[in-house]
């Protein structure tokens, strides 16, 4: 289901996210299940297009939190490391992802529950929850200064000739969560 409010806000969203991005990301099929992934050693973010709108923003962010934490060789599939690594990334892209108002905890919760499972010790849990508050703060205040930078038409013409023929104003229901 999708929770953004004006179509518009998707490009926005996407053209903020890929600014604040430290790689390119580039939309291309992937084989397999994921929805996107971060290659280090090539620098470069590539998501899978055709998903949900919500769906497409979060992904992004998990992949550019990838960029900007864990920049370095990928440890080995489903080793405790690369759980940490996808705990923090999914971590991360939800907090955004609800301060903007989309609603990914359908996708993240479950996604996360699947890493949990090779268990994080109390000191790593620590220094991991410590890293995600503190880089979701940052990401959230790099993209409120990036979405002020990038202008938006909040309402399609169609909306605005509507609103010429109410007889009383109406305030714009459509409300940024930063």
């Amino acid at each position: 289901e999708e929770n953004i409010n004006n179509p518009r806000k998707f490009d926005w969203y996407i053209k903020a996210i890929t600014k604040l991005s430290p790689v390119p990301i580039q939309f291309s099929e992937i084989e397999g299940t994921a929805k996107g992934f971060f290659v280090p050693s090539e620098k470069q973010i590539t998501i899978r297009p055709g998903m949900s709108q919500s769906q497409t923003i979060k992904t992004m962010l998990h992949e550019v939190t990838h960029s900007i934490l864990h920049d370095n060789d990928v440890p080995a599939f489903g080793s405790s490391e690369y759980a940490r690594q996808e705990i923090e990334a999914e971590s991360v892209a939800y907090m955004v992802a609800n301060s903007l108002g989309i609603e990914t905890q359908d996708y993240s919760f479950g996604y996360l529950a699947s890493w949990t499972d090779l268990g994080l010790s109390l000191e790593n849990l620590e220094k991991s929850l410590d890293l995600i508050c503190n880089q979701a703060q940052k990401m959230m205040g790099e993209l409120d200064g990036l979405l002020k930078q990038i202008p938006i038409q909040e309402e399609t013409p169609e909306i605005n000739k509507v609103k010429k023929q109410e007889k009383t104003p109406q305030q714009s229901s459509i409300k940024m969560h930063m």
